[in-house]
């Protein structure tokens, strides 16, 4: 039985809530970075001139601004991910 004077919240019932909140906090900046990096492309696809009709008839790659925000996004995706502990 709990007396009154045993503290409520404990350590590591702090720890955990410090922790659920930087796990919301990565997630919340990982998703806006995504979207961003999605209106960047799309911005850089809108200003560009190339024209592409038939996918599978494309001889000319996609613009290199494009392909950078995409691996730029995949890379920084992997690496927030390995960082991300969930004990």
């Amino acid at each position: 039985m709990a007396s009154e004077e045993q503290p409520l919240l404990t350590r590591s019932s702090q720890r955990t809530h410090s922790t659920t909140r930087r796990l919301i906090l990565q997630y919340t900046v990982a998703l806006l970075f995504v979207f961003g990096v999605g209106v960047a492309a799309w911005l850089v696809e809108e200003t560009t001139e190339l024209e592409f009709r038939d996918p599978s008839s494309q001889t000319e790659p996609p613009p290199r601004g494009v392909q950078a925000l995409g691996w730029a996004s995949a890379i920084l995706y992997v690496r927030l991910d390995s960082h991300t502990s969930f004990a």
